[in-house]
């Protein structure tokens, strides 16, 4: 694996769990590493087919009833309200997040309470409007007590986020976690060594993994900055101010390429 650190001080230090589901795999293309030395190239496999960007929005609502109706799994039966994804449509920039908790599942909307505090704070911080950001997650559903997913709800789930993401067709992607990041880049990457890294997916998404907001509620040390500090190197990339993952990825390949 190889990656390029968006700039920003504070090493991250949370100890992530082994987070091994990768449904998601058409979304990988390879990395770089600010090192200067090219890593391995991940082997992908091809993704279902996610409708076209140019799908109009009834399909997103289409989406949208099917998550707030999905009996896939067991979290149904647990649940008071799915979660859908929320924001535009058309949106350059999605953050994913894992699963809903208390007050998702109450208010059948992402990111809610404490954690949502935090998430505005840090957008309004660095520039960015939360109502030109799609937001969603891998589950749907919360599960009981809060607990992390298992990977069987993942892969159940990740339908539905596969499919939202070919519809949006965002240029950026955050990841909030070390599950969310695994999923999405398609192996288990502790998240204290590749918060702010620009990985680069398939379809020239750039990936910017970095720590949930729920870290930033717990205390967890350097999550707060980290998330501040990645939200803007989103925007960054966004306005052509950093490097995408896939210029990054193309420049070291280059250089590795002139080493031999």
């Amino acid at each position: 694996m190889s990656a390029e650190r968006s700039p920003g001080n504070g090493r991250a230090r949370y100890a992530a769990s082994d987070c091994r589901p990768q449904m998601l795999h058409g979304y990988v293309a390879g990395t770089s590493r600010n090192n200067g030395v090219a890593g391995e190239e991940v082997s992908v496999t091809e993704a279902m087919a996610p409708l076209e960007a140019s799908t109009p929005v009834r399909h997103v609502r289409e989406l949208e009833r099917r998550v707030t109706g999905c009996t896939s799994c067991d979290l149904h039966r647990t649940r008071n309200r799915a979660v859908p994804g929320e924001g535009p449509v058309g949106a350059r920039l999605v953050l994913v997040g894992v699963a809903p908790r208390r007050q998702e599942d109450l208010q059948g909307r992402p990111f809610s309470g404490a954690a949502r505090n935090v998430l505005d704070n840090a957008l309004l911080d660095v520039g960015l409007d939360v109502d030109e950001i799609r937001i969603t997650s891998l589950v749907r559903c919360r599960p009981p007590t809060d607990r992390t997913p298992t990977s069987v709800e993942v892969e159940t789930c990740s339908s539905h986020l596969e499919a939202e993401l070919g519809l949006v067709a965002p240029e950026v992607i955050v990841s909030f976690g070390a599950l969310a990041t695994a999923v999405l880049y398609g192996r288990s990457l502790p998240i204290e060594k590749v918060a702010g890294y620009r990985l680069s997916l398939r379809r020239d998404v750039t990936l910017i993994p970095t720590y949930h907001p729920v870290d930033a509620v717990r205390g967890v040390p350097q999550a707060a900055a980290a998330l501040r500090r990645d939200l803007g190197a989103a925007r960054a990339v966004l306005d052509g101010r950093l490097r995408t993952g896939a210029q990054v990825l193309q420049d070291l390949r280059a250089r590795a390429t002139v080493g031999t």
